[in-house]
């Protein structure tokens, strides 16, 4: 099978309505590429035709709304322990505890791991120092 070269900007040129048209009943077809045409719906084509440019051929995952409630969650335990006295931080984990129906441990756990993950990526004066 011969590999076909074609630079995105060629492909951004030819997308026409028509073709948007065409291309969205071609990707429904495949079955395979099926979530596309509501992606570029909600996105628009230009917002399409730059996420297409960036991750094409990747295999790309969202989380599951499960692991988004998750995600929300932790960074709310950051956000609410991150900075907080000394003296109110015991009694701001107790009541996150009771919110998120966990322990302190666990609590503490979640803070830890997810200021972890934050300072990777959030300068040092952000994430805190506790």
């Amino acid at each position: 099978m011969t590999k076909i070269r074609v630079s995105p900007i060629s492909i951004e040129k030819i997308l026409s309505d028509k073709h948007l048209s065409a291309l969205r009943v071609s990707l429904l077809m495949t079955g395979k590429f099926g979530f596309l045409p509501e992606l570029m719906d909600l996105i628009g084509k230009e917002n399409f035709l730059k996420v297409f440019i960036v991750l094409a051929g990747t295999t790309v995952r969202f989380p599951t709304p499960e692991e988004m409630v998750l995600a929300v969650r932790d960074v709310d335990i950051w956000v609410q322990l991150e900075g907080v006295d000394e003296n109110i931080f015991p009694v701001t984990v107790k009541r996150l505890a009771e919110t998120y129906e966990l322990n302190h441990k666990e609590i503490i756990d979640l803070f830890n791991q997810t200021k972890a993950k934050l300072s990777e990526y959030i300068p040092q004066e952000v994430v805190g120092g506790r």
